[in-house]
């Protein structure tokens, strides 16, 4: 499966000989969890490691390489009945050969192709999903616009798997940051400055949200039933849509997720830190926390993805280390340090992989009827 890492130089994005990167960075835990060595859960783990996208089993043993995707901040999309998955590629610098295109890559062979060539002023970012249901993937196509100054123009890409054909839906005004999809209607929940805003993949805006005390954007999730939205920035708003009402839930927070019961969810405080909040209880513990974050910031902060039954998590980490005096004249005031954690939410453990990490993502194959594969139950 692609070429498989005996260490990965996450800065260069040059393979070499040797072992993966070894220093795991101190983690804070909160109450009956603890902290294990990587283990296989039957679901393996896709992730971007500076411009680069890998593979690996959640044991971390031997990840693979996919390839080159480049710098562009888009998600990988999963297929798990084809076994293939889908993202955005285009050069990380200069190159003789330019090229901006949807690949997939097939999980279990590890080859890779061109799926949709896009324009070269064109890109795709912050949305890809694969829709089983229409066989199509949904992003979101940045295209620079000719003209004086920044003109760039957001529409909904529905990218046909199975026609191979592209069809682009200019969107309303203020529609810029995609935030989720409905579970069920053909439906995307945006975010810009003038607030949030339900726009059918048509292109029609259905409802908006707008006034102020919102959040700021930083997330937001659909409850699998669709009736109600988790809103993130600057704390967790829970928006009815039946009753058109908001529940403030917690001051703090950004980026939630729905957990397994739909009667919780998971958020962080920062790019370092991983918590739950009980609606039945109506209160948040801290699941896991980078150790020595003293200058925390939520650049990178995403929100975690769960396996299909919710048990398992992945999140991205990230803290923010003031250098020493005796740090070259040139260096940046701050390092940043990362590491990809793997939560088992039924055991209540974690483990982690040390080194840059974004836009993870879960490939579990189709289930075979009455059979899951993922193990440790």
């Amino acid at each position: 499966m692609g070429k498989s890492l005996s260490r990965f130089d996450f800065g260069s994005g040059i393979l070499h000989g040797g072992s993966m990167p070894a220093t795991k960075l101190p983690l804070l835990l909160g109450s009956e969890w603890q902290a294990v060595s990587p283990r296989p859960v039957g679901a393996k783990l896709l992730w971007q490691a500076g411009s680069r996208l890998l593979c690996s089993e959640t044991d971390f043993a031997e990840p693979a390489d996919l390839g080159e995707v480049g710098l562009v901040d888009c998600p990988v999309a999963v297929d798990p009945v084809r076994r293939m998955a889908y993202g955005y590629a285009s050069p990380q610098g200069r190159q003789q050969k330019d090229f901006s295109e949807l690949r997939a890559w097939h999980l279990e062979q590890g080859t890779g192709s061109r799926l949709f060539r896009l324009g070269l002023n064109q890109w795709t970012l912050w949305l890809l999903r694969y829709l089983p249901r229409h066989d199509a993937l949904l992003g979101l196509v940045a295209t620079d616009m000719p003209g004086e100054g920044v003109n760039i123009q957001h529409q909904l890409g529905i990218f046909d798997l199975g026609k191979m054909k592209t069809l682009l839906v200019s969107l309303p005004r203020d529609a810029f940051l995609p935030l989720d999809i409905h579970p069920t209607r053909k439906e995307v929940l945006f975010y810009g400055v003038e607030g949030y805003q339900v726009v059918e993949y048509s292109g029609k805006r259905l409802r908006k949200l707008a006034g102020s005390g919102l959040p700021e954007g930083r997330g937001g999730c659909y409850h699998p039933s669709g009736d109600k939205i988790l809103l993130g920035g600057s704390g967790i708003v829970l928006w009815d849509l039946a009753a058109d009402r908001l529940v403030p839930l917690h001051p703090r927070g950004h980026h939630p997720l729905w957990d397994a019961s739909g009667e919780g969810f998971w958020f962080s405080e920062s790019s370092g830190d991983l918590f739950h909040y009980s609606l039945a209880e109506g209160r948040a513990e801290r699941v896991l926390a980078l150790a020595a974050n003293a200058h925390p910031d939520i650049r990178y902060a995403r929100p975690p993805v769960a396996t299909r039954d919710g048990r398992y998590l992945a999140v991205c980490l990230t803290r923010r280390v003031k250098r020493s005096a005796g740090s070259e004249p040139d260096a940046p005031l701050y390092r940043h340090d990362h590491c990809l954690c793997v939560a088992d939410t039924r055991k209540r453990e974690v483990w982690q992989l040390p080194g840059p990490c974004r836009n993870a993502a879960w490939f579990e194959p189709a289930d075979e009827p009455g059979k899951s594969r993922l193990q440790g139950r």
